[in-house]
């Protein structure tokens, strides 16, 4: 019979499996049963099938913080077992697998806290631990079988080393390289000509006092001279060729040059392209760089005196913001961090941050467009469960390889359908 249950949430809804032998429900969640974005009023089991009625609009797979998709179908293909906390970095292996970072304290029933390796069908590579003590790694990068990790933490690989270090990816046993930083975060890492570009909230690599932007030597640890000096914190890099493109919160100065959260350094002189100049109105949080453009996401509204909400295309020269425009919807209103994560993917690039609808349509914390059409590319949908105001949810890390796209962020769900109540 049709059973009125109340506003019946989620997590209660995700757990109803009943135990054969006493009738009582199984602390265990079944991860065959897809769960509802909302209150659930009514059920009915029947014929194997289960009804649910309620305020809801969207169904799918709990997945937790990351999963990965296919980019041909954009078919969910697997989701790791169940990240207790927030994603922050992912990162291939360049052999099928994938590094992630994060702020969290347990995956499956593995306690392994803020950095791990999954294999390619993203079960947990136990034997690979780096040691992470401390808040979060923010930001990955992978150069020669070295692992360099940036972010907020005290110890790496059982030795005290806060804020930078490197790890053999191979096995996660510490390196011999310690570039001493000094400050609160590392946000924002690219490896390019033997340098390790470095953007976050610091003042100094060991002797040198660098910023909130440094290069360090990936053999000596050591900063080398160049020194653009943003007023405030870097949240994003992208290189290509000797430009160095770098977003932020800075808003007076970086590179002997007045630039606002977006810059063209030159990666020999360390000075900024004067005549390149978005000027976005506010702060830059994902950077990736086309063929013919400058990916840009982040909390802006305006952008190269253009509209432009949380995304932008603009031109390497003059920076001028192209026509390209994504019409994000937030999912509520007061959210923050509007976009969080780009990339790119041959001629598909993928957004993910905090909206609802996108390119007219609803498109759940992930849109992909092609770049040459401007038309959507597969995705699944997703949803984060919460939607307060202010919330900063979403991808926060996109990557892909082997036709694979992984995505990591601060969501519960990825794969599912849109259905209204």
């Amino acid at each position: 019979p049709l059973a009125m249950v109340g506003r019946l949430v989620l997590p209660v809804c995700f757990g109803l499996t009943i135990s054969p032998l006493h009738g009582q429900p199984s602390a265990i969640e079944d991860p065959k049963f897809w769960m509802p974005d909302g209150p659930v009023n009514a059920i009915l089991v029947t014929n194997d099938t289960v009804y649910l009625g309620g305020d809801f609009s969207y169904v799918g797979p709990f997945t937790g913080p990351a999963a990965l998709f296919d980019q041909a179908t954009g078919q969910l293909q697997a989701a790791p077992p169940r990240i207790a906390g927030t994603v922050k970095a992912v990162l291939p292996d360049g052999g099928g697998g994938w590094f992630i970072g994060g702020s969290f304290k347990n995956i499956g029933t593995a306690a392994i806290t803020n950095l791990a390796h999954l294999k390619p069908d993203l079960s947990l590579d136990t034997g690979w631990d780096a040691g992470v003590v401390g808040t979060a790694v923010n930001a990955l990068a992978l150069d020669s079988g070295r692992l360099y990790v940036g972010g907020q933490y005290t110890r790496i690989g059982g030795q005290l080393q806060s804020g930078l270090g490197a790890v053999n990816a191979s096995d996660g046993t510490l390196v011999g390289w310690n570039p001493q930083f000094s400050g609160t975060a590392v946000n924002a890492m690219q490896v390019s000509g033997g340098l390790l570009y470095v953007g976050g909230n610091f003042y100094s690599f060991g002797s040198s006092n660098r910023q909130h932007l440094a290069a360090i030597s990936t053999s000596t640890a050591l900063a080398n001279a160049w020194d653009p000096a943003p007023d405030q914190q870097v949240f994003a890099l992208a290189i290509s060729g000797n430009t160095v493109y770098v977003g932020g919160q800075f808003n007076t100065s970086i590179g002997t040059k007045a630039k606002q959260r977006l810059a063209a350094v030159d990666a020999t002189t360390g000075v900024a392209n004067a005549t390149w100049s978005p000027n976005p109105n506010g702060i830059v949080r994902a950077l990736a760089v086309g063929a013919s453009a400058v990916y840009v996401g982040g909390d802006f509204t305006t952008i190269s005196v253009q509209s432009r909400r949380g995304f932008a295309a603009i031109a390497p020269s003059p920076g001028i913001a192209t026509a390209r425009a994504l019409d994000l919807q937030l999912q509520s209103v007061g959210t923050v961090n509007l976009v969080r994560a780009l990339g790119l993917q041959g001629n598909s690039l993928y957004v993910g941050g905090s909206f609802t609808n996108a390119l007219g349509a609803i498109r759940r914390l992930v849109v992909g467009i092609d770049l040459t059409t401007v038309l959507p590319v597969p995705v699944p949908l997703a949803t984060d469960f919460n939607g307060a105001a202010g919330a900063a949810f979403g991808p926060n890390a996109l990557a892909s390889a082997g036709g694979m796209v992984l995505v990591g962020g601060d969501f519960i769900s990825f794969g599912g359908v849109a259905r209204q109540r």
